[in-house]
């Protein structure tokens, strides 16, 4: 099961929903959350709530799938198989992190000793998950102190694209994050990583 939480982006769920269908392991089920905000604040673990809900009983893996990141086409079919690899736990998720903005055209790859990003956290359906405050932009930080899981690094099959468009969630949104060591100068970087039609997609969007 995969579930989309968005808001106000049809651009980036048009783009989330075509990296989908080019997955080379499909899913079973769909959820898009995009449901009327509760509040005007940040409502993304609010929308992941929802959609485990009404996924859990369905699925017996479900992936938090972010509208605005990126997914290598084998992204579901790697993450299931280190899944079944690792005995089938809890949660499972990527340790090493890349996050790309792209206004500034800066990155910045991070290594998560104990967590994995929500955009590449996977988790067992059936279960009575505690997704915290409903106003929390870090969700992932969360479930990983309260629940186990295992963390492996597949590579970079996933990228974080940052761009502070809309109600989003952690600092590297910000344009001038520290964070930031590495400039793309000539979108070189990216262009390695992302596929064609995606990479097209992202350069369009500051243009």
């Amino acid at each position: 099961g995969i579930i989309i939480p968005t808001r106000n982006r049809p651009q980036f769920l048009m783009n989330a929903m075509r990296m989908l269908e080019e997955q080379t392991l499909k899913p079973d089920f769909i959820e898009v959350v995009d449901d009327k905000p509760i509040t005007k604040e940040k409502d993304i673990c609010w929308r992941y709530k929802i959609g485990y809900e009404r996924l859990k009983d369905k699925c017996h893996v479900i992936f938090f799938w972010e509208d605005d990141d990126w997914y290598s086409p084998d992204y579901l079919r790697i993450m299931v198989k280190g899944w079944e690899a690792y005995g089938k736990p809890m949660m499972l998720g990527i340790m090493s992190t890349t996050y790309y903005h792209l206004r500034s055209r800066k990155y910045a790859t991070i290594l998560h000793p104990d967590r994995s990003s929500m955009f590449c956290t996977m988790v067992k359906g059936g279960q009575d998950i505690d997704f915290g405050d409903e106003k929390s932009i870090f969700v992932d930080a969360h479930l990983w102190k309260k629940y186990e899981g295992k963390l492996f690094d597949p590579g970079r099959i996933c990228l974080g694209i940052k761009h502070a468009i809309g109600l989003t969630g952690g600092i590297g949104h910000q344009y001038d994050w520290k964070g930031y060591k590495d400039t793309d100068t000539n979108n070189s970087f990216l262009q390695s990583i992302v596929d064609p039609k995606s990479y097209q997609f992202y350069t369009s969007i500051y243009r």
